[in-house]
């Protein structure tokens, strides 16, 4: 795999986690402030999945000599989008509360499992070709 391209995935899995934590941080102790209550478990589902997809694409990206580098940019890709819609779209609807946004969600959510299923499916055509 090119390097420059695994440090742009390094890079973007270390900025979901970096934006994960200040969102994490800001639900915890302000926002309250700005939204209801009752809004804050969808908050802390979204910096959920996002820390844990922050962290998959720095294992994905670190692993790269086990993996072809097409299915690897392949998941990267869904992943990395997949969080920004997931969790973006939940983090725009505490804000706004504008229902549409939620229709986001599970196309992020879907775009999160077509990732993984394209990481294992390359990872066993790695083995099949060993």
């Amino acid at each position: 795999m090119n390097a420059r391209i695994q440090s742009l995935q390094l890079a973007c899995g270390a900025v979901l986690l970096a934006i994960a934590v200040a969102a994490g941080a800001f639900g915890s102790h302000v926002l309250d402030h700005f939204a209801p209550r009752e809004l804050l478990p969808i908050w802390h589902t979204a910096v959920l999945y996002q820390l844990i997809h922050g962290v998959g694409i720095l294992g994905i990206a670190a692993a790269r000599s086990l993996i072809s580098e097409r299915w690897q940019n392949l998941g990267f890709n869904a992943l990395f989008l997949g969080s920004v819609f997931f969790s973006g779209s939940l983090y725009l609807f505490v804000f706004s509360q504008q229902r549409w946004l939620t229709y986001l969600t599970p196309i992020g959510g879907l775009m999160m499992v077509i990732g993984w299923i394209i990481i294992a499916t390359g990872a066993v055509s790695r083995v099949r070709q060993a």
